[in-house]
């Protein structure tokens, strides 16, 4: 991963490069401006974006969740030498980032500015594409005015988004369900399988969403689409960590097992194990 151009300006966590799946893979902990009860700022290089400057997020670990804030770490570093590196008054301004497009997107949706609004979440998208919330409601936007197959793609991609950054909501395995009946989406790996996945995870014996997002990972890769099958491959580790022991041992699932395997497939499809500054 690239070292961003304001690192000297930031206090980096030593080893503090996250092997995830919380943080996600490829997390840097900054120190600055820390809550002291486990959440952190930090540096993070959307998969596939490894040679680019990375964004900022804030933890929320109570939720297992994070927050896209800034752009890049200059604009992270200037606004924390405006609070003395402190979480102070100064409110972050970064209106080129991803946030604000999607805010806009959202107030023009509700003054019915339907065009305009599909125009911002496209940006939103773009700019930090990791996130379900932005393509979920781009793909809600483009259902609206007959886009269909387009609405599909984005609603894919918000299933195979990042989910510490919120998880799909139901209308998106609603839309990839009803797309089945599409003919060019039948042997989508995501689509073929809608009518058996669920969002449920947690407190069952057994879940067969953990069989069927494997294979998903393993057809995308095949079909050399990495990024989409890295992510969900860390999803369903985001999952898994949150089972019981006794789950995890009747999946074979550890954690370091998954670490050495997901690095592994980084560095051969994106060419970066995401463990180290360039």
């Amino acid at each position: 991963m690239k070292k961003p151009l304001a690192a000297d300006r930031l206090s980096l966590m030593p080893d503090g490069i996250s092997r995830g799946p919380y943080p996600p893979s490829g997390f840097l902990t900054v120190w600055d401006a820390d809550l002291g009860n486990g959440d952190y700022f930090g540096l993070y290089w959307p998969l596939g974006r490894e040679q680019d400057e990375p964004v900022v997020c804030d933890m929320a670990h109570d939720s297992w969740t994070m927050i896209p804030c800034f752009s890049n770490a200059t604009k992270f570093a200037d606004w924390l030498e405006a609070n003395d590196y402190e979480r102070g008054d100064c409110e972050p301004e970064d209106s080129d980032f991803a946030p604000a497009h999607f805010r806009k997107g959202k107030e023009l949706i509700a003054t019915g500015q339907i065009p305009e609004a599909i125009a911002e979440m496209k940006q939103a998208c773009s700019l930090f594409p990791e996130s379900s919330e932005y393509w979920s409601t781009l793909a809600g936007q483009l259902r609206r005015v007959g886009q269909q197959d387009d609405a599909v793609q984005a609603a894919i991609h918000a299933y195979a988004s990042n989910w510490t950054f919120g998880s799909p909501a139901d209308s998106v395995l609603r839309t990839l369900q009803s797309a089945q009946r599409i003919p060019q989406f039948a042997n989508e790996p995501l689509i073929k399988r809608t009518h058996l996945l669920t969002n449920r995870f947690g407190g069952e014996k057994a879940n067969d969403n953990y069989a069927l997002l494997r294979e998903c990972v393993e057809e995308y890769l095949a079909q050399g689409q990495f990024v989409r099958g890295l992510l969900l491959h860390q999803n369903r580790a985001l999952m898994m960590q949150r089972e019981t022991v006794s789950f995890r041992e009747r999946y074979h699932f550890t954690l370091e097992g998954w670490q050495h395997e997901f690095s592994t497939l980084c560095e051969k499809h994106l060419g970066d194990s995401r463990k180290s500054l360039q």
